[in-house]
């Protein structure tokens, strides 16, 4: 839920309208520069920039996710790789 004095920042937004979210990973390791690839992977050491690992010298991460609902202050949204409770850094419109 959005802090009340930014409901309002919402009116304008619709369903199934593409929003960019981008939130706040906390409690990763911010000096790695390079990785190995995870289970889903190789196993090769690649850098951290071409992975989507929360694991990174900048912890802000983005999403482009569709609105599924709008409701007191709430945003209903799929696609986020965040757990509940995550810091949420902004909300635009998507592009394109």
């Amino acid at each position: 839920m959005l802090d009340p004095e930014f409901v309002d920042g919402l009116y304008g937004l619709r369903e199934r309208q593409s929003v960019l979210v981008l939130y706040w990973f906390e409690g990763v390791d911010r000096s790695l520069v390079t990785q190995t690839r995870g289970a889903r992977g190789d196993g090769l050491k690649v850098g951290t920039f071409a992975l989507r690992s929360p694991h990174r010298p900048n912890p802000i991460a983005a999403a482009t996710v569709p609105i599924h609902w709008i409701a007191d202050g709430r945003l209903g949204v799929r696609g986020l790789d965040c757990l509940n409770g995550t810091r949420l850094v902004d909300i635009k419109p998507a592009t394109g």
